[in-house]
């Protein structure tokens, strides 16, 4: 990969994944019974997927608190932590592509507060794209994560090692994702002022269209 390569990642979260004894849609695989989808869920897991647009490579984490945009850039950190040093190195201009999600618009407060301290640490700067308005099934990142919805579908998820399993199985262009589990508990609701996204602000630079 060249210095002054674009790298190209698409970042969005999954569908709320519940565990027990139901499975979407109450069918299962074999002859093992399960409940309707409302019935018998224990907990529930909120996925957030990111996929390398150019190799397909994808990272899974699931996390068991809410879908917000903390949760959003820690599976970030986890997919650019896993990575060495040298391919670090090499990715020194990178474009993330979000979906438009309430936790990942452009003007989410707490999304781009941590993504500047992200991206402060990394001491490197980052493109942020938003798609535009369309149906989910015609975005890539919404037809590579289906490889692995679909399966979840008529599989009794009965506990988290069980997830995990099925979940590091499915292949996208011949590769297995990393998956990952999250404890965090991130909270819903936290705001900005306007003062403190004055600071941010200026370390933005948006473009004009």
């Amino acid at each position: 990969m060249a210095a002054d390569a674009v790298t190209r990642w698409r970042l969005a979260g999954q569908a709320t994944v519940p565990l027990g004894d139901g499975s979407r849609g109450g069918l299962t695989r074999g002859a093992y019974r399960a409940c309707a989808q409302a019935l018998g869920v224990q907990e529930t897991y909120l996925p957030c997927g990111l996929v390398d647009a150019e190799s397909g490579q994808r990272s899974l984490t699931c996390g068991s608190s809410y879908q917000t945009s903390d949760g959003m850039v820690e599976a970030l950190e986890a997919w650019w932590t896993a990575w060495e040093t040298r391919a670090q190195v090499a990715m020194a201009r990178r474009q993330i592509t979000m979906d438009n999600g309430p936790e990942s618009r452009g003007r989410r407060t707490p999304l781009l507060q941590r993504l500047r301290e992200c991206g402060a640490a990394l001491g490197q700067p980052r493109h942020l794209l938003d798609d535009p308005p369309s149906h989910r099934k015609y975005t890539p990142l919404a037809r590579c994560w289906g490889s692995l919805a679909l399966p979840w579908h008529g599989t009794k998820l009965v506990d988290v090692e069980t997830m995990l399993a099925w979940a590091k199985r499915r292949t996208w262009r011949g590769m297995h994702p990393s998956v990952a589990l999250s404890r965090n508990v991130d909270q819903k609701g936290v705001t900005l002022s306007k003062r403190a996204m004055r600071m941010i602000a200026a370390r933005l630079e948006r473009h004009p269209e």
